[in-house]
Parts: structure tokens; sequence; C-alpha cells
């Protein structure tokens, strides 16, 4: 991000809204995001999924369609 930050002549702060804005869950995610579909995965509750994709991107690729 400090790369990012000298590049554009922005803060990091200004970058990450700017990315916050185009997720429709209005943030961006953290590790326990992450750790939660994890756990889920490795949970019974998952044993009938199979051979799919999750996206754990606050629905960022869903306003890309």
């Amino acid at each position: 991000m400090e790369q990012r930050s000298k590049f554009e002549g922005r803060s990091p702060d200004e970058i990450n809204s700017g990315i916050e804005a185009n997720i429709p869950v209005g943030r961006l995610g953290t590790s326990e995001d992450i750790a939660g579909l994890v756990a889920f995965l490795c949970s019974e509750r998952a044993g009938f999924l199979a051979a799919t994709n999750i996206n754990s991107d606050g629905g960022a690729a869903a306003g890309m369609l």
C-alpha cells in the first residue's frame, strides 16, 4: 500500500476509502471474515459442498457482472 500511496500521491486512508466504495458491504474484509469461512468449510455443515468456488469479497465480484 505504501508504494501505491506514493505513486498515486494519496494517503492509504484515501486509497482504502476508494476501494471500500466499490465493495457492496462497504468495508474491507478482515482476517476474521476469512477465518469464519474456513471454519464453516471445515465443519460438518459444509459436508455436501463439492467442486465449488466461493468468493469472500463482500460482493465485489458480483458488482463486476
